[in-house]
């Protein structure tokens, strides 16, 4: 039996952007909102404050060294490095891992998750207010293969069964069903990459194979309990799979107190048993 391959998803929201500084103040990192988190429930362990990293900014290369070693000293194969793409050229937080990428260092295993949404005020309990649309103009999908082709190109990249493993946050909403899949794959093989290994994150219930991908990524088993136990949340999402909706906004509303649920309840209501589903990866949220 082969072994299970660990890979951690990586947000690189831990360095300024002048974005960050004009839309939350000068100096605004996830580390802002960390060292404000307050407890929400009995037993709940916040503010929670880092580790030999310490607050650790990720424009600092020998950061990302020790992010990598840590890595391999805990059976993490490589990094998922959430990529921002809003169409028509238009990124953020790109810094880190461009350097990592013309750099080399560290010579850690990586690959791309696209995270394809709008960035809007939801974190800071505005949900209405957008910040940066998410937008799929015509001729994108070139000139988004063309951004990554680089990275794909790299000798550090993560293949499964051979071809380039990319992730895409919320395949429901890309416009024109398997357009992406099928160029893509077109692109990856005219550029003399090979095959793509194309994964998503996804609602337990979505076949993959309805959008050209060749896998889900079972995301986050705690919201899955928590809209499967509440009717109107199961039903608000469905919706907003079928007519693309940010209902976030109407989920914070509806509930005002956080809501408590066992992960051990949680895994065992979102993941499909081990070995039952094979183009179903399971996603471990810890602590």
């Amino acid at each position: 039996m082969s072994r299970a391959r660990l890979i951690a998803f990586y947000l690189p929201q831990y360095h300024p952007i002048p974005e960050n500084d004009a839309w939350w103040g000068e100096g605004f990192t996830e580390w802002t909102n960390v060292r404000r988190a307050t407890p929400l429930f009995p037993g709940h362990r916040q503010p929670r404050v880092p580790g030999e990293l310490g607050y650790y900014d990720l424009r600092d290369a020998a950061t990302r060294g020790a992010q990598a070693e840590l890595a391999r000293a805990h059976g993490v194969e490589g990094f998922a490095w959430w990529h921002y793409w809003f169409g028509d050229g238009r990124r953020l937080l790109q810094r880190p891992f461009e350097e990592v990428l013309r750099s080399g260092r560290p010579d850690l295993p990586f690959c791309l998750a696209w995270a394809n949404q709008s960035w809007t005020g939801v974190w800071h309990a505005a949900p209405d207010r957008v910040l940066v649309e998410q937008r799929y103009p015509p001729g994108d999908l070139a000139r988004h293969f063309e951004a990554v082709r680089p990275a794909l190109a790299d000798p550090r990249y993560i293949r499964v069964e051979g071809r380039l493993l990319f992730l895409v946050h919320s395949p429901a909403a890309l416009p024109g069903g398997r357009a992406f899949a099928e160029t893509w794959r077109r692109l990856a093989r005219s550029a003399g990459l090979g095959g793509l290994f194309l994964a998503a994150l996804a609602w337990p219930g979505w076949d993959p194979r309805s959008a050209g991908f060749d896998a889900a990524v079972v995301d986050n088993p705690a919201t899955a309990i928590s809209l499967l136990s509440w009717p109107l949340g199961a039903l608000l999402h469905r919706v907003k799979r079928v007519v693309r909706l940010d209902l976030s906004g109407a989920l914070a509303r509806r509930r005002r107190r956080p809501r408590v649920f066992d992960y051990r309840e949680a895994a065992r209501r979102a993941l499909p048993p081990l070995g039952a589903a094979p183009e179903r990866f399971p996603c471990a949220i810890p602590d």
